[in-house]
């Protein structure tokens, strides 16, 4: 029996350390424990394997294994030492194993699957590959924006992941199709996503390869309220951009005319005395072209947008003082309770305070305004990230101060939302249609943006990002 357990382990022994692929066993830490003499000969002496990656592939191969569960994997190619090898990662218990695998004799083949995959995850619509029992093969990086990086779709269920997610009815139509394939299914079809539901055109065809007897699913999955959201902010912009360029002219000719009005009442008045019945009415005019002269430096903020005084700015600050400042000076403080949420301490932006302190003062005057009976007000501040594989609004990927100003008021409803930021435009009696029409042209000048959501009944949040 001795003898047999040294010619096992022996031939264990032989073909663990004459095989064509490096294998090594390591713990959480990414501390090697053992390796065979192919990965000895490839990678020298080395104690712990995230030494031979690239800095930029250290964080993503800890950031995946720290999430592996037992029995999980994941695998990728990589260029190593100069040579290109396929690697694989599996969770053993407390343990980890990972192959290396050289392939740099099928660069072709190697440098065509990394096109492909790189192709597929920037691709921001959800692509899944699955066999016929729903078993998943590959996902994109599309996956984990809407799923959760703690979510690995690989050697999961497609079925198991959709019971959370989508209805009975579509899961049934979904398996119906793949145990009866036509040419393709498609379908619009709703997920539910932390209670909010996404519209999805989703799109399920058949990949088969008849060499090896090969048959998968491929579903891509389309996220119709992003394409939505993108189309409006660009019909939105070019609107904003036509209009900068109306406004512009109207304003140049009417500071001139303006300039010609006020300088001849200012020399009637020279002529006449004040007890004179006709000083009454000049005076009256210079008032009123004063207020067109105010509306016409409206304009031009609009068209142009004032020259930016940028210094540091405490925002916390900032955003207390104006925000009560505005309800005890207009409203009656005791109807509306304010609530400040602040994700950091002393926050500072880069920014004119006077023209932040404008904008701050349009949204919760629009905000109380929608609160007649009184409300609550919650004011924020957390910081984004706008990567490029997720990023939907029409600035720069990069981070964000993001300021948000939530009320319980009445909402706005859905066919005049996308008209909010028009000038002139305005459901109050009174109201001018132009403080957010402003607000708007403030914040794009500090190359930020402003965005708004709203139910009725529930109320209205606006968003305003500043560049970090």
């Amino acid at each position: 029996m001795k003898k047999f357990k040294e010619v096992e382990s022996y031939i264990f022994d032989f073909i663990f350390n004459n095989t064509k692929e490096g294998i090594c066993i390591f713990d959480s830490c990414g501390r090697i424990k053992f390796s065979n003499q192919f990965f000895e000969r490839r990678f020298k002496k080395i104690e712990n394997i995230l030494e031979i990656f690239d800095t930029k592939f250290k964080s993503e191969i800890s950031s995946k294994l720290s999430v592996l569960q037992r029995n999980e994997s994941f695998d990728n190619i990589y260029i190593l030492n100069g040579s290109m090898y396929y690697v694989y990662f599996y969770r053993l218990n407390k343990d980890y194993l990972s192959k290396f695998i050289d392939f740099s004799g099928n660069k072709k083949l190697i440098i065509e699957q990394s096109m492909l995959r790189f192709v597929s995850d920037k691709n921001p619509s959800i692509i899944f590959i699955f066999d016929k029992e729903g078993n998943i093969e590959y996902v994109n990086e599309a996956f984990y924006n809407y799923f959760g990086k703690q979510n690995d779709g690989s050697g999961k269920n497609i079925f198991d992941i959709f019971k959370e997610h989508l209805s009975l009815e579509n899961i049934r139509e979904i398996k119906y199709f793949v145990e009866n394939p036509s040419l393709e299914w498609k379908k619009k079809i709703f997920f539910n996503f932390e209670k909010e539901l996404l519209f999805f055109l989703s799109t399920i065809f058949k990949l088969e390869v008849k060499e090896f007897d090969l048959k998968r699913y491929v579903m891509i999955m389309e996220d119709l309220g992003v394409q939505e959201k993108l189309a409006s902010e660009i019909t939105k912009i070019s609107k904003f951009d036509s209009l900068r360029v109306i406004t512009d002219g109207i304003s140049h000719d009417l500071n001139n005319v303006l300039a010609a009005l006020i300088g001849n009442i200012s020399l009637a008045k020279c002529y006449i005395e004040k007890d004179h019945p006709v000083y009454e009415f000049l005076e009256e005019s210079e008032k009123a072209c004063s207020r067109a002269k105010d509306l016409s430096l409206k304009l031009l903020t609009i068209s142009k947008g004032q020259p930016l005084l940028k210094k540091k700015i405490k925002l916390n600050d900032l955003l207390k003082d104006v925000t009560i400042f505005v309800i005890n000076g207009k409203f009656d403080s005791k109807k509306i309770k304010v609530e400040f949420v602040f994700e950091e301490d002393n926050v500072i932006v880069d920014a004119d305070e006077g023209q932040l302190v404008q904008v701050i003062d349009n949204i919760v005057t629009n905000a109380c305004q929608a609160m007649p009976e009184g409300g609550r007000l919650v004011v924020g501040i957390r910081f984004v990230e706008l990567t490029e594989d997720k990023n939907y609004l029409p600035i720069k990927s990069g981070k964000y101060v993001c300021i948000y100003f939530e009320d319980s008021g009445k909402g706005i409803s859905p066919h005049i939302i996308s008209k909010i930021f028009d000038p002139y435009f305005t459901t109050k009696p009174g109201g001018s249609g132009l403080g957010l029409t402003i607000s708007y042209s403030i914040i794009r000048n500090h190359k930020g943006y402003i965005d708004v959501i709203s139910r009725i009944g529930v109320g209205t949040t606006f968003f305003v990002y500043l560049p970090v």
